[in-house]
């Protein structure tokens, strides 16, 4: 039951993370409201739970302090602003500018593992490798190997 537990912790505490950031990179959010701090702060704090229902203790620690960065930024967003006025019906709307996230392009023809464009890979310090030297003549031909015993 343990490991249930933590393991939806973990994923909560994730998903919360992830949301918070996908939205700030959008633009729905700014990194300094409070709802980005909240959720960021409780997704740190749950994906702890997670780990430490785990006993994963370099991930509990990374969480942990990701929650308490979130609660720090939350705590001096509720210091530092005051209450909020209703606004003016003669201002002017603000405007969230978005941010378009980047496409990637598509591969021309798909993929096919039986088949490589890559060269072979010729390195002069290997036997067999025929590797040619500054004068052009080869070093050493596949054909001219031997194969050596070696004693145990």
């Amino acid at each position: 039951m343990e490991t249930l537990i933590g393991s939806a912790l973990g994923w909560l505490g994730t998903l919360g993370t992830f949301v918070a950031y996908v939205l700030m990179l959008r633009g729905t959010w700014s990194p300094s409201t409070r709802s980005y701090l909240t959720l960021n702060a409780v997704g740190g704090l749950l994906a702890a739970g997670g780990a430490l229902a785990y006993g994963a203790w370099p991930s509990f620690a990374s969480n942990v302090v990701w929650g308490v960065i979130g609660a720090y930024g939350l705590y001096a967003t509720f210091r530092k602003r005051p209450a909020v006025a209703r606004p003016d019906e003669s201002a002017t709307p603000v405007s969230v500018m978005t941010v378009p996230l980047p496409v990637l392009p598509l591969p021309q023809s798909p993929w096919d593992p039986s088949s490589t464009a890559a060269s072979s890979i010729r390195l002069p310090w290997l036997p067999g490798s025929d590797t040619a030297t500054a004068g052009g003549e080869s070093r050493i031909a596949a054909s001219e190997t031997k194969p050596v015993a070696i004693a145990a």
